[in-house]
């Protein structure tokens, strides 16, 4: 199976927080983990963020921020085009996205193949990939 892992779908594998139980089995199932370059600039944010409001001290930032280094060698990362861009603008519109979600939408949907899942924990931007025909993986879902 080929994983394309969202920014929601990477935060929970370098700190303990809802998803991470979801997030580690389809980043241990998937033959190949793929993302947007936009992961780690999110990502490095939300540990940021959550060191700022104390919910990581500075030895646990430290360790997730070694942790993302890891995980970002170990993925499949792509890059952006003239067209990706111009398909991810339509896509704001389209399914009211976000920009960097829009974006991790065109991605996915450019790469999209049989035997591929959409991880993410965000309820709107796995709507929108479904509408797009590709299947999807809840993070944030109950394991069963």
């Amino acid at each position: 199976m080929i994983c394309y892992f969202d920014t929601s779908a990477i935060v929970p594998l370098l700190v303990d927080e809802p998803g991470r139980a979801a997030a580690t089995r389809l980043w241990q199932k998937a033959d190949r983990r793929v993302a947007s370059q936009l992961i780690y600039v999110e990502a490095a944010g939300a540990l940021a963020k959550a060191r700022r409001m104390g919910r990581l001290d500075d030895q646990e930032h430290g360790v997730a921020l070694a942790a993302l280094d890891s995980v970002y060698d170990n993925l499949y990362i792509t890059g952006f085009s003239e067209a990706l861009v111009r398909r991810g603008a339509v896509l704001t519109h389209e399914f009211g996205l976000r920009g960097y979600d829009a974006m991790h939408c065109a991605t996915a949907e450019r790469l999209a193949v049989p035997e591929f899942v959409f991880a993410s924990g965000d309820k709107k931007l796995l709507y929108a990939c479904e509408q797009l025909g590709m299947t999807t993986a809840d993070t944030n879902a109950a394991l069963g």
